[in-house]
């Protein structure tokens, strides 16, 4: 705006004053450039905000393909690490978990679970009242589990908690008040048997030998409940 209020100023120079013809041409060839430069100017500001607009419009898009990317990891996660039945955590994200607090130097119990009448369920009742068996199964026991507890599906009926910072003998106290208080459930009894194994920190030995020891030890469980 300012080089354009130059451009009126000095082409009105001439209506001014009483000008030799010479010297008016001069101002006219001056007020030609003068417009020139305009035109240049305009141009090159356009330029720049037609630039400025696409790189805007460029950091909108990566924007938006960023969280649309972080949204499809989310739920390839969720997918992942969620039962989709019964919205415990699955067998990988336990293993991931089990792997971290290892590698990381924590001590933490693991605990086997298995139900004892799903079976029975699912054969006398349908699959329909057994999955509804395993949700209110999973749904009971988180309301009673720390929120530093890892309760994970490991498939069928067979699930396995986590617990951090927790001794043995506190794991075995736990687990059986909470299971005496779901067999003496007045609504819905569960009954489950369960094996229980600590798992010391940095522990040199592999996920899959404690896993096996707290199978075993469910089945010895379950054995003497029979």
């Amino acid at each position: 705006m300012w080089f354009w209020l130059i451009v009126v100023f000095v082409d009105s120079i001439p209506s001014m004053f009483r000008l030799p013809a010479d010297l008016v041409s001069l101002f006219l060839i001056g007020s030609n450039v003068l417009v020139l430069f305009l035109l240049a100017f305009f141009h090159i500001h356009v330029y720049h905000i037609t630039e400025n607009a696409y790189l805007e419009e460029e950091k909108i898009r990566l924007k938006t393909e960023e969280r649309e990317q972080r949204l499809r990891t989310a739920m390839m996660e969720k997918d992942a690490y969620i039962d989709y039945l019964t919205g415990a955590f699955t067998r990988t994200y336990a293993q991931k978990q089990m792997a971290e607090m290892m590698n990381n130097g924590y001590s933490f119990c693991m605990v086997y679970i298995d139900l004892d009448s799903l079976k029975h369920i699912n054969d006398e009742q349908g699959h329909i009242q057994g999955d509804l068996h395993l949700k209110l199964f999973v749904s009971k026991l988180k309301a009673q589990l720390r929120s530093l507890d890892t309760l994970s599906r490991l498939g069928g009926d067979e699930f396995l908690i986590l617990m951090p910072d927790c001794t043995e003998k506190e794991t075995e106290g736990r687990m059986k008040a909470i299971r005496e208080r779901m067999e003496q459930d007045k609504v819905y009894k569960i009954c489950y048997s369960y094996g229980v194994v600590w798992v010391p920190a940095h522990s040199k030995s592999d996920i899959a030998e404690y896993l096996n020891e707290a199978d075993r030890r469910m089945y010895e469980d379950k054995k003497g409940r029979r």
